[in-house]
């Protein structure tokens, strides 16, 4: 595994003039190709881009974190790395590259899927008679006949028929 050395620099503070170049991003940008092409000449490569806190004296006594745009750049050694410190960089590697795949910017364009009801209507289940509940318990009945027994007990149920377009029930279907 190649082992690297790292460089941190900070970020450009504001554009760099040119000659073309009108707006501020445009100047901004400049000045980031120039600092990164200057690296890239003494070998450096271009590795990331950190936002990080830092603790500074506000006055006298006090302090405040402000927070500091950093380039990190990376160039790789001439030493061989430790032993066992490769499966770990390795790991880290694809966790990163894991990390990136999964926080994505890109949303899907079109209109929004149309959505139902926020509420469904409630089923309340007609309570339990000494008829019903033996079919449930009876040994002879397998898990899928025991569900289906459920269900038509729950679906002639007097909440769920008033819950179907019409106020309809399974029997008037049949009539």
């Amino acid at each position: 595994m190649q082992s690297y050395e790292y460089k941190v620099i900070p970020a450009p503070a504001r554009g760099e003039k040119e000659r073309g170049l009108k707006t501020g991003a445009e100047k901004f940008a400049h000045a980031l190709t120039l600092a990164m092409n200057e690296l890239a000449r003494e070998g450096w490569e271009y590795w990331r881009a950190e936002t990080l806190p830092a603790e500074e004296r506000s006055g006298l006594t006090s302090k405040t974190t402000v927070y500091h745009n950093l380039l990190v750049f990376r160039r790789p050694t001439g030493t061989a790395s430790l032993p066992g410190t490769s499966e770990a960089i390795v790991a880290v590697d694809a966790m990163e590259a894991a990390a990136k795949r999964l926080i994505s910017a890109i949303a899907p364009e079109g209109r929004a899927p149309r959505l139902g009801p926020a509420e469904e209507p409630q089923i309340a289940a007609k309570p339990l008679t000494e008829h019903d509940r033996p079919d449930m318990l009876r040994p002879e009945l397998s898990k899928a006949e025991a569900i289906r027994a459920e269900l038509s007990r729950v679906a002639d149920s007097p909440r769920l028929s008033a819950a179907r377009p019409g106020g309809a029930t399974p029997g008037d279907a049949e009539a």
